[in-house]
This record gives C-alpha cells, structure tokens and sequence, in this order.
C-alpha cells in the first residue's frame, strides 16, 4: 500500500467531522453532515478494524497480545545498559497537536476518555487517551508530559488522582482499555497503580480466582475513609466477537491484590462512593440502569431501570441524596432522595451516536446544575430538562470539537469546567461562554496511512480518523489539509521538477460503493495550510469490493486504485480504465511501486481473502494481473513491500495471532517462503525493506517495531523510544536522511536513524 515518492498504510484515528461544504454527495469536499454523528461510519471503524485483525474469529486475541507483551519485555530486560545507549531511539514526530487552520476550537489532537484533575490544584492533571497513552500537566494544560511509556498498552479509560501529603505523593490508579470500541479493541490490559504521581506503576490485577478479569477498565473510585477498599468498572474479555460474561463492578478490599466481582448484570461504565458515607455506593451497568449499594460495594440491588445500550451515571458532591442517570435512549433522570423516588426530567437528550459519545456530571455547588456530552456538550441549570449547546453545529465556527466522551467541573473554582471530546481537552473558565484548547504538547492522532516526502522526509503526510488528512511541515507543524471526517490514504505522484508539479492524492469514504479520492497540485501549500484538492471523477470504475481504506497506488505518471479489481487513471486525468480481470476477493493493499525502476512496471496486490496477484507490467497494454497465492496461508494480506532495486523479490505480511505472519518471494511470487522467526504473536501490519540494505526488513506490529538484519529470517524488537505497546499500521523510509518512520494507531508518527551500526551493535550482542 505504498507509492513512489510516499509510502503509505496507516491505522484507525481520532475524531474529527466529515466535511463542511455547500456541495453535497461527491463534490468538491465529499460534504458529510456531523449534526446527527456518523453511525454508520463509527461502525465501519470498528468493523475495519476487526476485520483487519480478525478479532471475530480469534478467541484467543487478548491472551495471544499479553503473552507477546511479556515476551518481548523478557528480550528487552536481556539487553545490556551499555548496548541500550549505544542504539538509537524512536523521536516523536507529532501531530501534537494539528492547526485547524481558521477554526475557532484552534488546535485537534486526539480522543480523550478520562480526566482527572487533583483536588485542591487544577493546574495538575491526569488526562487518558484513546489509544495514545496516559499523560500529565502540571501547569493547567499548557504543556504534558507521557507517563505511560512502560505500560502495556496505550488506551487508557479511567484514571483518578487521590491527593497524597505533598503532590509527589499523589496515589494514581490507571484504567486501560476502550470503552467505546467494543470488541474491536483489545488492548486493555488491566489496572496500574502508581504511589508517586505517576512516576512508577505497579499492576494491580490479581491473581487466580481473585483476577480483575475485563478488558476494559471505564472507572475507578475508592472508599473515601478505607482507602485499601476499591470499586472497579469495567466490560469483560471478548471472546469470538462477543463480550464475555466476566462485565461488572469488581471489589478489592487490599489495594487491588485481590479482586471479587460483586456485580455480573452488564458492562459497567461508572462507580463511585458516597464522599461523606463510604458505606454507600452507586454504579451504572449498560442495559440495566443505575444500582446501589449500602455495604461500601458488597452487594447491589437495582435502583432505576434501564434498557438503553450505554448507561452513564453522576453524582451530586454537595448534596450526597442526588444522582443523575443518562442514557444513550436520551432520558435523563433524576433522584433526590437516595434512589427512594426517580423523577425523568428529559427524553431525547441525545443529539446523535449516544452509544458512542455520552457523558455527564453535575456542578459541585448546584445539584440542579449539570453538563452532559453527546455529539455536542450542553449546560443545564435545571436538572436536564432544559439544555444549552455550549457550542454551534459541525463547522469552522465550533468552539469545541464535538464527539464528546468527558465532561467536568472543576471541584476547586466555581466558573471552571472542561470538555473531551474526539479532537482532545478544553477549558473553560467562565462556565462555557469562551473555550480555549488545551492540546499543546499532546500526541493522540490515530493515523489510518502516513507517508514521506522524498526531499525531505521531515515533511509528512497522514490520514487520520474522524480527523481528515493532515500535513507537516519542516518545523514540526502540522496542519489540516481537506475536511474529509476520516482521512485514509494520503499519496503523491512522481516530481515533474516544478513545485506545483506534483500532485498529491488523498482518500476519505467511500461512497456508493465507490472509492472518493480528491486530488491537489498545490504541492508548495501542501505544508503550510493552503492547499487546493478537488474531486477526482468515477468515471470508468465499476462499482464494488471497494475498501473503508481504499487500496491506493500512485507511480510513474498513473493512479492506481483497487476494488474487486485494479483501475488506472493518468495522475491528470478523469477517466478509468481497468487493468485486467476480477479478483476472488476485493484489493485491500498494493505493493510500492519500484522508483528506480522503468517500465514495464511490476505491482503486486494483496487481497481480504488471502489473495496475492501480480502483473509484470501495470502501465497501459501490459499483460493481466495473475494469481500468486500458493504457498501463503490464506489470510488477508495486510501489506506487501519489495526491494528497492529489484521487484522480483517480495514480502508479505498477513493477518494472524498464529502460524506464519510474514513470507518472502525472490521470484516475483512463484514461490513463497515463509519467514519471520521472532515476530511477536499479534498481528503484522506493514513492511518495509532498507533502501541501503536488503537484508534488513522492517515489521510493525501490534505492539511496535520488529528488525531484522538477515533478510527477514529472524527478528528482534525495535521499540527503545517507542511507547510499549503501540500499535504500529504504516512503516515508511528515506534515504537521505537515512530515516525508518512509523505510524501509529494513536501517538502519532515516529522517527528512528538507520545510519547507526546496528549490525554491529547486534553482532556485540544487542539481538539475545
């Protein structure tokens, strides 16, 4: 899935709009309206990505990523103090955060699910992300700081703060996992504990019949006198594609060395304890409603029925007898004595995906006044029954970006409240009127694709989930180049040798099972916030087989893009041509196309269904594409890479937590061998082959980078710099600066050197 002058595969992202334009359907912008949310493209992320990984047929996925995890941390502890210095080290590249250019929310960056803000100090804060880590301030926002590098995964989705004698001292408890993403997320791996501000973390999962056994952890509380005594809330382990039966609310009583579930109804979303009677406790399971508890979490009994999928729950500080519930069915409800009597005091108070986005809390000195979150946030002051946007509809003019999954008061100033949403943190100081971003610093961009720029490989394109397509420039800017929702595969064509030669090509949804690709010419603009894409015409294709992410090639004057087969366009042109017949399962990844090569031009393309096929030449009157998936085993290709000097020798990675994951062909896929001893047991989802040495491959996977210095034989872990656990979907490289740039599935994109010795480095004993 790569180009000449760009290659490009990146992973799943953030949460921006669609597209703000006058035209509709397959215009100019691709216009989507974000006033109703993208149900149907929420759920086209999650099946993307399942499917890519096979999480529905794969029982054991969760089990397969925690063992590699363990595994791998066993390789890294081997390695020698002296042997860590001397290797280089993955430098964040950003976003962190994006400029959106003229938008009055100012600067994007990624989802926000958790944040917690020490009692008596809101300049210091714990913010969760996504899946981009655990990060904290200690100026209100100004700049952060990652704490997460050592955990074993990135999407954390609880956290809380409980003030110790001195802030150094502060108690953190870290939930992982994604609440919103169902099965399709699997990187939950438990609760941490941290006894100096975040400093250090301990796992605190238990063991045994005692085990915290959920993949996604959605909030923490603890007892307010009894401080060894926790609540935990969570969704339980997924197995073949369903939730399995270990949801709930989870008891420890000792810090969390051991753990009893004390509530099996349903998924659990929020619990917290009375602050002035810890014998009192309240939780909201999905699909039952809002419980209680009057022995600190012992047992619980039903205290509003509630069918709807998502049910969130808050309650009032100043007045321990209210407690709201919010249901993604839009009912808000209200009790004033307890539980003893509810009172519905709204219906239709979702605005849109409520299974997805919903939020609330209620103002620490006014029980009647509450903050709730869908699409949009709204304030009420009299218990939810009436409510005010705190911001316009989808546009340039939103405050704040909508998608919204956490809302908050500031339990230490009166006029202060902030608001997460799908585009990152923001602060208001005086009750809503006016927002400002607090995103400086913070690396969250879910990439789909990234890729390079050949001049200069600082500057760097990407598309990003829900947040379009993005482009950076030399100094570290990055910028929003189209809104387009989701930004997928971001290309560029071959130099013409004139700035405004070049043309770059851009895919977002796909539209009546049509690809949408736009395209630009304004390559001096691209990386500075000034472009000029336009739709690219379907005229030609067929429609069918075409991907969320859409199988995309641009080389030696022609585009390629691929459904259930190969269409060509000329870089400048407006019809489409096929390039030979049908393929048993539709295009999900091509080769890179050979830059130094000539025509005729090899391509390779990878299929859903396992498939790989091949022409020897993909330029016009060249021979169709033939069938070379004997010897691979039958899962969906997630990338393909050749030498840079010679196209007859080919690497394959597929999609599997078992068996093989890469094969190598020196004969133009006639024949396959398979390789890769080391690769982790999680799935592999790109590779790249060194331009300067063909014997050293480059594998992403599910939780990081994989090298290997024998042709792909045997690899070892290229993770030092890199947060643990990050999900690597795109792997690009240049040869001046010698440079390995990866993508992220949150974290944004990263840089590492190859003109290190690594051979020699390994040969000393690096590589155990």
């Amino acid at each position: 899935m790569r180009t000449e002058l760009l290659t490009a595969l990146l992973f799943l992202s953030t949460s921006l709009p669609a597209a703000v334009s006058a035209q509709q359907g397959r215009g100019a912008l691709l216009a989507v309206d974000k006033t109703q949310g993208e149900p149907e493209q929420l759920e086209q992320r999650r099946r993307w990505f399942r499917e890519t990984r096979g999480l529905d047929q794969e029982p054991g996925a969760m089990q397969y990523r925690r063992q590699a995890l363990e595994e791998q941390r066993a390789i890294l502890s081997a390695r020698t103090p002296e042997l860590l210095a001397a290797a280089p080290r993955w430098q964040s590249m950003g976003p962190s955060p994006m400029t959106m250019t003229g938008w009055t929310m100012g600067k994007v960056s990624g989802r926000i699910l958790a944040l917690a803000v020490r009692r008596g100090d809101d300049n210091i804060q714990y913010l969760g992300s996504a899946s981009g880590g655990l990060w904290k301030t200690t100026d209100g926002g100004d700049s952060w700081l990652r704490l997460s590098d050592e955990l074993d995964s990135q999407a954390i989705g609880a956290v809380q703060v409980y003030a110790g004698a001195t802030p150094a001292s502060d108690e953190v408890w870290v939930g992982t996992g994604d609440q919103w993403e169902g099965c399709s997320d699997y990187f939950g791996t438990g609760i941490f504990h941290s006894t100096n501000a975040g400093l250090t973390f301990v796992r605190k999962n238990g063991s045994g019949s005692n085990t915290l056994n959920l993949s996604t952890i959605n909030a923490i509380a603890r007892h307010p006198t009894q401080p060894q005594t926790l609540l935990v809330a969570g969704r339980g382990l997924c197995v073949n594609g369903s939730v399995s039966n270990t949801s709930g609310i989870y008891r420890s009583t000792d810090n969390g060395l051991n753990w009893t579930r004390v509530s099996s109804s349903g998924g659990g979303m929020d619990v917290r304890f009375d602050r002035n009677d810890g014998n009192i406790a309240w939780a909201s399971i999905n699909g039952v409603g809002v419980l209680k508890s009057t022995n600190s979490g012992v047992s619980w009994s039903v205290s509003r029925a509630d069918t709807s999928s998502i049910v969130r729950m808050a309650t009032a500080d100043s007045n321990s007898n209210v407690v709201y519930m919010y249901t993604s069915g839009g009912t808000i409800a209200k009790t004033s004595d307890g539980g003893a009597n509810w009172t519905t005091t709204a219906t239709g108070a979702c605005d849109g995906q409520c299974s997805y986005n919903l939020t609330i809390d209620v103002d620490p000195t006014n029980a009647d006044r509450v903050l709730i979150g869908a699409i949009r946030p709204y304030l009420s002051s009299d218990s939810g029954t009436t409510r005010t946007a705190m911001t316009t509809t989808w546009g340039s003019a939103q405050i704040v970006h909508q998608d919204i999954h956490y809302v908050y008061f500031s339990r230490n100033s009166t006029t202060r409240l902030w608001i997460g949403s799908d585009g990152g943190l923001w602060r208001s100081n005086d009750n809503g009127a006016t927002f400002v971003h607090r995103n400086e610093g913070l690396a969250l961009t879910q990439f789909y694709d990234i890729a390079l720029d050949r001049r200069d490989p600082d500057r760097m394109l990407g598309g990003a989930q829900d947040n379009s397509s993005l482009a950076r420039s030399t100094s570290n800017n990055w910028y929003l180049t189209r809104v387009t929702g989701d930004g997928f595969m971001n290309l560029s064509a071959p130099d013409t040798g004139t700035e405004n030669g070049r043309y770059t090509f851009q895919t977002s949804y796909p539209s009546s099972n049509l690809p949408s690709i736009i395209r630009s010419n304004n390559y001096a603009g691209m990386y500075g916030g000034s472009t000029g894409y336009s739709s690219v015409g379907t005229s030609g294709l067929v429609a069918g087989g075409f991907q969320w992410v859409t199988a995309l090639a641009v080389t030696k004057g022609y585009v390629f893009v691929g459904g259930n087969s190969v269409f060509r366009i000329p870089v400048t042109g407006s019809t489409w041509a096929s390039t030979g017949s049908a393929f048993a399962s539709p295009v999900a990844v091509f080769s890179d196309p050979n830059p130094n090569g000539v025509a005729p031009l090899r391509l390779y393309a990878g299929t859903t269904g396992g498939k790989v096929y091949t022409t020897s030449d993909a330029l016009p009157g060249g021979p169709d594409w033939v069938d070379i998936s004997s010897g691979l085993n039958g899962a969906r290709i997630t990338d393909i890479a050749t030498q840079h000097d010679n196209a007859s020798v080919v690497y394959v990675t597929v999609s599997t937590f078992t068996g093989t994951k890469l094969y190598k062909s020196t004969t133009a896929g006639s024949s396959w061998t398979a390789i890769g001893s080391g690769l982790p047991g999680v799935t592999t989802n790109t590779v790249m082959v060194d331009t300067a040495n063909p014997q050293r491959i480059f594998v992403g996977t599910d939780i990081g980078v994989y090298e290997s210095t024998d042709g792909g034989t045997s690899f070892s872990p290229m993770t030092l710099g890199m947060p643990r656990g990050s999900v690597v979907v795109d792997l690009e490289i240049a040869a001046n600066p010698h440079v390995l740039v990866a993508g992220l599935y949150g974290g944004g994109a990263w840089k590492i050197s190859l003109d290190a010795d690594l051979d020699g480095i390994f040969a000393n004993g690096f590589q155990p």
